[in-house]
């Protein structure tokens, strides 16, 4: 009997062929597959960085008071659309990054420069984030000179991914 099962780390996902039956999840993870974690690259995984499931660490807060986020509180599924709001009394036009943090760690950029029609911008949420644990969606605007050192940040709500 062939099976899969799949794997996730907040970097990649394994997916494993495997001929009979295994007796629990522990025994896959007893395979102690290598990985490849970017956070060092010493090619052993350090596992989930943004902190346990029960915990909900975020400390941004959006830094103007021009918009604000407005979103749905899910909870979410991987996969699922996400619509934000940028709620405001001007156009909010383009935003320089829209970002997934999971706690305070960036796990996912959405893309740059990306155009918010009528302040309303649709994103997915990734399958390759792991569930269960607290995230935000930040957006940034460039500045009023062209660095990030005074890019206008939002912070939205927390959600969770199921």
């Amino acid at each position: 009997m062939l099976r899969f099962i799949r794997i996730s780390t907040r970097f990649n996902v394994i997916v494993i062929a495997l001929i009979g039956t295994l007796c629990s999840c522990e025994d896959y993870l007893k395979l102690n597959l290598a990985t490849v974690d970017p956070g060092n690259g010493n090619g052993n995984s350090t596992g989930q960085i943004c902190g346990s499931p029960t915990s909900c660490s975020i400390t941004s807060t959006s830094n103007s008071s021009t918009y604000t986020i407005d979103i749905n509180p899910g909870p979410y599924s991987q996969g699922d659309d996400f619509t934000i709001y940028m709620s405001g009394q001007y156009n909010f036009g383009q935003a320089k990054q829209v970002l997934l943090y999971c706690n305070e760690d960036q796990v996912h950029n959405f893309g740059s420069w990306l155009n918010f029609s009528s302040n309303v911008r649709t994103i997915s949420i990734p399958y390759d984030v792991d569930d269960g644990y607290c995230y935000t969606i930040r957006v940034t605007k460039e500045g009023s000179s062209v660095s990030s050192g005074d890019d206008l940040l939002w912070v939205s709500p927390k959600f969770t991914i199921n």
